[in-house]
């Protein structure tokens, strides 16, 4: 028995050694090709959101926010329009960034409901949110550079997506950050759009 205990405890070690390896040595790689795909990627300063809150409502289960919100691409077209309800009485949107020569690209994460018009450092209540990748990700592309694009910009932007919502992104230091645009100021029937270019990154303002 113990013969066996000895042999069992370096294969598993080798195992999970060889896994975390091929992680980290895939990861790397991934940061790796950031640094062309960035250099390759126009950046216009354009509005990444369109933002209307139809409604907000009560009921016995709480209280919920009714909005919809279009997520622009660079050639200010609707990439995809999301129309539905949150709860919570405000609107929060997350959004992650790819930082590299110079430029830095937003991609938007998350869109949660929250009881708060104040934002909080915590961001364990926008776990129950709506995901937004998979809106503007698709067969290895990335669509915010709009479908007129060519597919040499919309594979760069999947690799910058990719690396910004990689564990690499939260270990390279100062080549990703998250951001919070509180929509609290929405009034209900008003079109609002959020803008990147600004000296916060992100900007929200009435069209």
């Amino acid at each position: 028995m113990m013969r066996k205990s000895a042999r069992f405890f370096p294969v598993l070690f080798n195992v999970i050694f060889s896994f975390v390896l091929f992680f980290f040595v895939l990861n790397a790689v991934l940061f790796g090709l950031c640094f062309p795909a960035g250099t390759m990627l126009p950046l216009p300063e354009y509005q990444i959101l369109r933002v209307n809150v139809l409604s907000k409502s009560q009921s016995f289960s709480g209280s919920f926010v009714s909005a919809r919100i279009a997520i622009l691409d660079m050639q200010g077209n609707d990439c995809a329009v999301i129309e539905r309800s949150w709860n919570g009485d405000y609107l929060y949107v997350t959004f992650r960034t790819a930082e590299f020569n110079g430029k830095t690209f937003f991609f938007p994460e998350k869109i949660y409901g929250s009881e708060s018009a104040v934002l909080k450092k915590s961001f364990g209540s926008h776990k129950r949110g709506t995901n937004l990748l998979s809106y503007y990700l698709e067969n290895n592309q990335c669509f915010l550079t709009g479908n007129r694009s060519s597919y040499l910009h919309r594979k760069n932007m999947f690799i910058l997506a990719r690396f910004a919502f990689s564990p690499m992104a939260a270990v390279a230091s100062g080549f990703s950050s998250r951001y919070t645009v509180n929509l609290s100021e929405c009034e209900p029937g008003k079109d609002y759009g959020v803008f990147t270019g600004s000296e916060d990154g992100l900007v929200l303002r009435l069209q």
